[in-house]
């Protein structure tokens, strides 16, 4: 046994002095390559590497040796019993420092291996660089379908009061939804590989019973559907489901229009309202053309979020490798967006030019596509996904008159994209691409 730890301890001392070398070799390179104008980039990622495995493995090996820096609260000459219990608190307040560094450091390797995190130069996993932190305590954790701390996936839920959905709609699953249970979507369902008898658990400890998997269109393409009774508090008042018996088409919108304007307590005066037929739109949410959050799931993947600054989020690496697209588009330069957008946004583009609309389209004035942002209800923005595009964003800000050109709405409406100038509440700037209904959706109010 002392020999394989004299071994273990002379292969930590060589890597050491190799990370040493490599450190000052790349170091050397790096500031020599710029005083003949040729700088090497990968130098400083890998010597950063480099050192952070020289610090750990260092730290390892003066603790061993007692070679760490240390001071004395306590002078030698203190009587036997109090060096031995300075010594004992000097080795529990060691032992307590690594256990915390090795229980974050393993949730970050964890994090790193799961999401395929990796450097931004050399495109290697950055596990490597965190490894070093838990490596002398244990190796790796299994991965189960949990994320890691402080990642979760945003998930749309939608309260139902059973009854009354039940006058509408008729009987479905959600009419015996009780404490503790949820029904999903069908794309709900097909994105979380779930189905009934699976548990749903939320952010907060609730754990939710999935009872039944339902028609998107029977829970308005929400992810999960509750019980206005259960668990969950889902406070905001977002839809009005209703229908009329009056065969006339025409005198039925008539009584829906009136009970979308009937608001006796006067709380919705400020409020932009908007009425859409069930055959007009699959299901709607802020505008006709727009997608539900798991219907942009279905067809743009998922994706793990981690706060970031104000509204801003950071998204899981394995999305963003698998979809994430930097190309030129003509009269916009460089985009980023999604690899689903990037062929209509050309093709949009390209015939733009070739109309002779060109002045039509300010590059200068583009407010980009690919932004990992949440919208103003905290639900990732359409940006997220990098399905969106703003055009001309000087004089078509939002909640203003849009003042875009027609002959690029027609365009872009063409090419799949829906247009926010015919929102509610106006985004003139706004192309969003939708592939599940037709284009423009009609919408009254």
């Amino acid at each position: 046994m002392a020999q394989i730890d004299r071994l273990i301890w002379r292969i930590i001392d060589v890597a050491i002095l190799m990370a040493v070398l490599g450190m000052v070799a790349l170091i050397s390179l790096q500031v020599g390559s710029r005083l003949v104008r040729f700088s090497v980039p990968w130098t400083e990622e890998l010597s950063r590497f480099l050192f952070i495995w020289a610090i750990w493995l260092g730290l390892a090996a003066s603790f061993r040796t007692g070679a760490h820096p240390t001071f004395q609260l306590v002078p030698g000459t203190a009587p036997r019993p109090v060096l031995i219990v300075m010594r004992a608190v000097q080795t529990c307040a060691v032992a307590i420092l690594f256990g915390a560094v090795g229980w974050h450091g393993l949730a970050l390797l964890q994090q790193q291996i799961r999401f395929g995190e990796q450097s931004p130069i050399l495109q290697i996993g950055m596990w490597w660089a965190t490894l070093p932190l838990v490596a002398t305590r244990r190796a790796t954790g299994t991965v189960v379908d949990e994320l890691p701390e402080d990642w979760w996936f945003p998930v749309e839920v939608l309260a139902f009061d059973p009854d009354r959905h039940a006058a509408v709609v008729g009987p479905t699953a959600i009419d015996d939804l009780g404490p503790g249970e949820a029904v999903l979507s069908a794309s709900s369902a097909q994105v979380r590989n779930l189905t009934p008898g699976d548990v749903l658990e939320f952010a907060d400890g609730t754990e939710l019973t999935v009872t039944a998997v339902v028609d998107d269109e029977l829970v308005a393409a929400a992810e999960v559907a509750v019980s206005i009774h259960g668990d969950l508090d889902v406070p905001t008042a977002r839809a009005l489901l209703a229908r009329t018996s009056d065969a006339d088409v025409a005198a039925g919108w008539a009584d829906l229009d009136r009970l979308a304007a009937f608001d006796p307590d006067g709380e919705l005066q400020d409020a932009a309202l908007s009425a859409v037929r069930g055959d007009e739109v699959p299901v709607l949410r802020h505008a006709a053309g727009v997608l539900s959050p798991v219907r942009l799931k279905v067809h743009y993947g998922e994706f793990a979020i981690s706060d970031g600054p104000g509204r801003w989020v950071r998204q899981g690496a394995s999305w963003l490798r698998a979809h994430h697209t930097i190309t030129d588009v003509p009269l916009l330069g460089e985009v980023e967006c999604h690899d689903a957008a990037i062929e209509p946004l050309t093709a949009a583009m390209t015939e733009i030019v070739e109309r002779g609309m060109s002045a039509l389209v300010d590059g200068d004035d583009f407010g980009g596509c690919w932004a990992p942002r949440t919208s103003g209800s905290g639900a990732p923005s359409s940006h997220a996904w990098g399905i969106a595009v703003d055009l001309n964003v000087q004089g078509n800000h939002y909640g203003f008159e849009p003042t875009i050109a027609p002959e690029v709405v027609e365009v872009m409406e063409r090419h799949g994209f829906a247009w926010g100038g015919r929102w509610p509440v106006p985004d003139g700037m706004h192309f969003e691409l939708v592939p599940d209904h037709p284009l423009p959706g009609r919408i009254h109010g």
